[in-house]
């Protein structure tokens, strides 16, 4: 297993239950197609098919969509998906709600293509359509240690012991956190790789929106906007 996203399931193997509760209950309210973006292998998106709910993926990563695909047919679950970029969004048809959830629009580091993104996700989106972006907030990337190695995930698979190890680089000015990591089996390096995420101010992301489009727009922390305070999620409508 060289590809880190082959991983990604060894650190995600389980749903925050806030979190499937706060998409269901938009998902509820709609009357069209969901769509969900960065979908991954399916861990947020599978539950809500699961629960009946007409939702697809769409993700840029071939390798993630062929295990979103394997996982749903071993469920016997039917998924529509699509292997796009965000900011390059374009299919032949518009949904009623549309959800990025936890960093997956914070991979999206160039502002130009955040506003091709935001414009693309306008568009595809139906009248009186509804966005839901989770957006993290810097602190939750800022541990004393950031900048020294630290563990940050473990799980046993086949009694080898695999660990998820991540140092971080802060730029302030550019509003961007440089992450490196490095999977070790049994205490040896196997594979390393590196990520990007921006962050935003409240005021920042809304404008963006309204540029985009947008004009009813709140925002709340965490799930049940009670905290916690390491993110926001804005909640747009076309």
């Amino acid at each position: 297993m060289k590809n880190h996203v082959l991983f990604y399931d060894y650190w995600h193997q389980s749903t925050n239950s806030q979190e499937i509760a706060f998409y269901a209950h938009y998902a509820q309210q709609t009357d069209g197609p969901i769509l969900e973006l960065g979908c991954g292998t399916g861990r947020l998106l599978l539950p809500l098919a699961h629960a009946g709910y007409h939702i697809e993926g769409l993700d840029i990563d071939a390798t993630m969509l062929a295990l979103c695909t394997k996982k749903a047919a071993d469920q016997k679950i039917p998924v529509t998906l699509h292997q796009q970029s965000i900011s390059s969004l374009y299919l032949q048809k518009k949904y009623a709600l549309i959800i990025s959830a936890l960093e997956t629009f914070q991979h999206i580091t160039d502002y130009q293509e955040v506003k091709k993104a935001l414009n693309a996700i306008y568009t595809h989106l139906t009248n009186n359509g509804t966005l839901l972006i989770y957006l993290s907030l810097p602190w939750l990337y800022a541990p004393k240690n950031a900048s020294t190695w630290r563990m940050i995930n473990r799980t046993i698979r086949d009694k080898k012991q695999y660990t998820l190890h991540e140092k971080s680089i802060h730029d302030p000015l550019e509003q961007l956190y440089h992450h490196t990591y490095q999977i070790k089996e049994d205490n040896h390096i196997i594979h390393e790789y590196k990520t990007e995420i921006r962050w935003y101010a409240r005021h920042e992301f809304e404008t963006l929106l309204r540029q985009s489009g947008f004009n009813t727009i709140t925002v709340q922390s965490g799930y049940n906007s009670d905290g916690p305070f390491d993110c926001m999620i804005f909640i747009a409508c076309k």
